[in-house]
């Protein structure tokens, strides 16, 4: 049977670490650069344009990924695998409707399509390694 509230609780820590994060990690960014001169709107484009601050938030929104599938699999019972997996299901979902509601963010596709398809991957990883923490 599953564990609602494992799910819950790791889909909370993947989609609040991902998304949050990644936003505050934006506004730093772009406000730093509107401190240096550039408009809001030069400094968005520069923020999400930027392959640093990409490959930043695509890591960051990975590592979240992990802890969330790593958070759901150390709260459920049993086949904690497949709870890892489900937890990281409502930041892809999201990640995947973004991609096709919100153009207007400036940054490439490929961000949305990085950080939506090697989710499971992350989030499975996450479980299997809680899986082994337990047995220690």
């Amino acid at each position: 049977m599953l564990n609602w509230k494992a799910i819950l609780i790791g889909a909370a820590v993947d989609f609040i670490g991902s998304y949050f994060v990644t936003m505050i990690l934006a506004h730093l960014w772009g406000g730093a650069l509107q401190l240096g001169g550039l408009s809001v709107d030069s400094a968005q484009d520069a923020t999400f344009n930027n392959p640093l601050f990409l490959a930043i938030s695509v890591a960051l929104g990975w590592y979240f990924d992990y802890m969330g599938g790593k958070t759901a699999a150390s709260f459920a019972d049993d086949r904690k695998a497949l709870h890892a997996v489900i937890a990281v299901v409502p930041g892809i979902v999201f990640g995947i409707f973004e991609i096709f509601t919100a153009p207007s963010l400036n940054y490439p596709i490929w961000f949305d399509c990085a950080l939506s398809f090697a989710s499971i991957g992350f989030g499975y990883y996450g479980g299997r390694n809680a899986m082994q923490i337990k047995r220690s």
